[in-house]
């Protein structure tokens, strides 16, 4: 529910995220930015691991 309210505000509004995050406080857009942008790196980190660990179980070889 709640994520349907914030879109709503963002299409009345015509603005990016970020932008009603500054004006509601300031610097508050560039930090979750940061935020999206640190845990992003962090799920790419975790999905290149992951297909790591599936390549190693399909090809390890017991010898």
């Amino acid at each position: 529910m709640l994520q349907i309210n914030i879109w709503r505000i963002l299409v009345v509004t015509g603005k990016r995220g970020q932008e009603v995050a500054n004006e509601i406080l300031g610097g508050l857009g560039t930090f979750i930015s940061i935020l999206i942008g640190i845990g992003g790196l962090a799920f790419n980190i975790g999905n290149i691991a992951g297909a790591g660990l599936g390549l190693n179980a399909i090809f390890w070889n017991r010898r």
